[in-house]
């Protein structure tokens, strides 16, 4: 009985894994992938402000998309993407472009960090997006995102692959165990505010960097 209840636990874990997107509360996004994954697997990684001004419109009588104007302040990663966007606006102030959203809410007038797919011409941001106020991301997330995440896209981390980026020749030794105590833990954990998975000057593996922070975070966490 115990041993069919913790696969199915194990079951029901993986499937969020693998389907599962931020989960939103007051617009801090929670996410079940660490954020170097999110980063890796987006197609684009912005710092922008969403705009006031926004509309929905009806796809399928299914669900709302809703649409967004975004000043965009830096281009962290898809940089030769945006001249494909079908509405994008260069101006002395900035650059401005559309964007569409499903199932995540967003405050106006906020600047966020925002990391998701660009398909036909369109920049979209589902449950599956990498969509937080920028005031929120760490400092050491920050570094990762300008300058560690992108380098070290082989390191695999959660115990489920996210698409081709994850699932080729992964390198080991930064991947959570399918445990759901860890993985609960894990979600909430050091690793995922103040640290990135950096491989060795072999290449070989990889391994979490301990910055200052994280050491911290780990020795009010360990006993």
């Amino acid at each position: 009985m115990h041993s069919t209840i913790h696969r199915v636990i194990l079951f029901l874990c993986a499937a969020l894994l693998c389907t599962a997107g931020p989960i939103e509360k007051e617009d801090t996004a929670v996410f079940l992938r660490h954020p170097q994954e999110q980063f890796c697997s987006a197609d684009f990684a912005v710092r922008a402000e969403v705009l006031p001004k926004n509309q929905s419109r009806e796809e399928n009588h299914k669900q709302s998309i809703f649409e967004h104007d975004l000043k965009i302040y830096q281009i962290y990663k898809g940089q030769e993407k945006f001249p494909d966007i079908t509405i994008n606006i260069t101006a002395d102030n900035g650059s401005f472009v559309k964007a569409y959203s499903v199932h995540v809410g967003f405050r106006s007038s906020t600047e966020y960090f925002l990391a998701g797919s660009i398909k036909k011409g369109e920049i979209l941001l589902n449950q599956r997006s990498w969509i937080q106020p920028w005031k929120e991301v760490t400092s050491e997330q920050r570094e990762g995102i300008e300058r560690f995440y992108g380098r070290n896209c082989e390191c695999h981390i959660t115990p489920a692959c996210f698409g081709a980026i994850d699932c080729v020749q992964p390198l080991k030794g930064c991947q959570v165990s399918h445990d759901y105590h860890t993985m609960q833990q894990f979600y909430q954990g050091c690793e995922w505010r103040y640290s990135y998975c950096m491989k060795n000057r072999e290449a070989t593996a990889c391994s979490w960097q301990e910055t200052a922070e994280y050491r911290n975070c780990r020795d009010k966490v360990l006993p």
